[in-house]
C-alpha cells in the first residue's frame, strides 16, 4: 500500500511528521525557534545544494505548497517573536526544512544540518536523523 504522503516523494511520511510537528507548535516555540543563533551564510550554501538535488516538480511543487499553508495555519505576527527577527525568516526556514527532509540522503549531512539542525535545536522531533 503507498503512503498517503506519496506526494512528497520517496521520504514524504518523514517531510509529513515535520509539516505536522511545525503546525502543532505553539506561538512560544516559535519565539524559541526564532532566539537560536544562527550561523551567517549556513543557509544559502545549503539551500544552494539543495537546488542542484533535482526533486520532481510535482514534488517540489507539493513540498513548497504543504510548507506554506503550514506556515499561513500559524498565525504568526511579528509581535510574536523576538524583536528584530523577521517574520519571513520562518516560512524560509519551513520550506527548506521540508525540501531538505525531501531531498533525503542525496543531501550532504553539512547541508542537512544546516536546513534543519535549527528546529532539533528548537525541540522539534522530526528532524532527527535515525
Amino acid at each position: 500500500m503507498a503512503s498517503d504522503h506519496a506526494k512528497f516523494g520517496p521520504h514524504g511520511d518523514r517531510v509529513a511528521a515535520f509539516l505536522e510537528e511545525v503546525r502543532a507548535t505553539d506561538k512560544a516555540g516559535w519565539h524559541t525557534f526564532a532566539s537560536l543563533p544562527r550561523e551567517p551564510g549556513s543557509g544559502r550554501q545549503a539551500s544552494a545544494a539543495l537546488r542542484e538535488i533535482r526533486l520532481p516538480g510535482p514534488v517540489q511543487s507539493a513540498v513548497h505548497s504543504a510548507a506554506l499553508a503550514a506556515f499561513r495555519s500559524l498565525e504568526l505576527k511579528a509581535d510574536d517573536l523576538p524583536d528584530g527577527y523577521r517574520i519571513m525568516a520562518i516560512p524560509t526556514a519551513i520550506d527548506g526544512a521540508v525540501r531538505a527532509l525531501a531531498a533525503g540522503p542525496d543531501l550532504a549531512p553539512e547541508h542537512r544540518e544546516a536546513l534543519l539542525g535549527e528546529f532539533e535545536r528548537a525541540g522539534f522531533t522530526s528532524v532527527r536523523t535515525d
